[in-house]
């Protein structure tokens, strides 16, 4: 006589393999959902952020202008960079579902900068053109063009819009697409308005390095002085941008080592149960010959199928989920959720893992304490 295979078994008992199965089926969307929430946060802080920053460095006015002895030391190094652009730092912010509000760069450049730092960005024109020179127009990323429901033609600023960043009125005139999440307008405009004759490097820098010359820039760049202005490259964003993120992962892993910790008691416990009923099956099979690691081989495979059930219907109900979240919520925002990414997959794995192996040990404790005789007189 064979023993079912764990197939056949959970197929005979439906209820019951739903019942064992619902627990993993639920800890790995939570964990899913979660990480997917997340992570898809992560991009699109990194896009707006740590990305453009990958191609220059940057020194900004803050509480006081660039003097001129720190623009004589930057242009003493002029000759290892591709270029030194004059700009003015301006943010236009990106309503989020999950934060409130996350800062996209808009580059206040010259129009014969904006061509070439937009290449280098690699960024593409989606729709419309650039900005021309002295005029309050600019070009929005797609993902700010899509979240604040603008187009070509619309305007934005804080004149025309309450809780605005950007100051002015200005008209939107062309849609860029890329990873890079930032926005452009007419440094020659802004001069112009600001009665500033010629170029004045002291409100901002962009500093691009040549190739094979980042890390002489960065060592130049980390011996500014900075009391009073904002000073960037991209090891001090990426670094800050790991900073920020310590308190979420911190408590994202926390959650995850409690919903694996929950489901791997429940599982536990109802697999104890479960098993429990079928002692005099297992007696049965023990007084006809079956040895306790046979039954037990049996036991682990039903059980490992169940997880694996589990974790399948879990994934493919999480990205149904996400999915649905996308066309509802996120979509609408410009702000879609990454669906799959391995990172969820490890960690969605790791609740049917534990759930499996914890699940053996009340199990294993049942099978050391079967006693065939007694159980078959107690069936009879």
């Amino acid at each position: 006589m064979n023993l079912l295979s764990a197939f056949k078994h959970h197929l005979k008992n439906k209820k019951k393999a739903l019942f064992l199965c619902l627990p993993v089926v639920l800890g790995v969307i939570i964990i899913y959902l979660l990480q997917m929430l997340i992570i898809s946060q992560y991009q699109i802080v990194d896009r707006t952020y740590v990305e453009p920053q990958k191609i220059y460095s940057s020194v900004a006015a803050k509480t006081r202008v660039i003097d001129d002895n720190t623009l004589s030391s930057i242009f003493s190094i002029k000759s290892d960079c591709e270029r030194v652009i004059p700009w003015v730092s301006h943010y236009t912010y990106i309503e989020t579902v999950i934060d409130n509000r996350i800062g996209s760069k808009v580059f206040t450049i010259k129009q014969e900068d904006m061509d070439w730092l937009i290449d280098k960005l690699n960024l593409k024109i989606k729709e419309g053109r650039l900005p021309k020179a002295d005029t309050n127009e600019i070009i929005l990323h797609s993902v700010v063009a899509k979240n604040k429901n603008l187009g070509i033609g619309d305007r934005i600023g804080g004149s025309v819009q309450k809780n605005e960043a950007l100051e002015g009125d200005m008209v939107v005139v062309g849609i860029l697409e890329g990873e890079s999440i930032v926005s452009f307008d007419s440094l020659e405009y802004w001069m112009n308005m600001n009665q500033v004759v010629s170029d004045d490097y002291s409100t901002g820098i962009l500093i691009v390095p040549k190739e094979g010359k980042e890390i002489e820039i960065n060592n130049f760049i980390n011996k500014i002085d900075v009391q009073g202005l904002d000073v960037r490259t991209y090891a001090i964003v990426s670094l800050q941008n790991k900073i920020d993120r310590k308190g979420i992962d911190i408590i994202l892993v926390t959650i995850n080592i409690v919903v694996i910790i929950i489901i791997t008691i429940c599982m536990g416990f109802i697999s104890y149960i479960h098993m429990l009923q079928r002692r005099s099956e297992f007696g049965i099979l023990s007084a006809i010959g079956y040895t306790s690691q046979n039954i037990f081989n049996q036991v682990f495979n039903e059980i490992l199928l169940i997880n694996m059930v589990g974790v399948t219907l879990g994934i493919l109900m999480s990205v149904l989920i996400g999915l649905l979240l996308n066309l509802f919520i996120f979509i609408p925002v410009g702000l879609p959720l990454l669906l799959v990414k391995p990172d969820y997959m490890i960690e969605a794995v790791c609740v049917p893992l534990f759930a499996c192996i914890f699940s053996l040990f009340p199990i294993w404790r049942i099978m050391e304490d079967l006693d065939p005789i007694a159980i078959i007189e107690g069936v009879n």
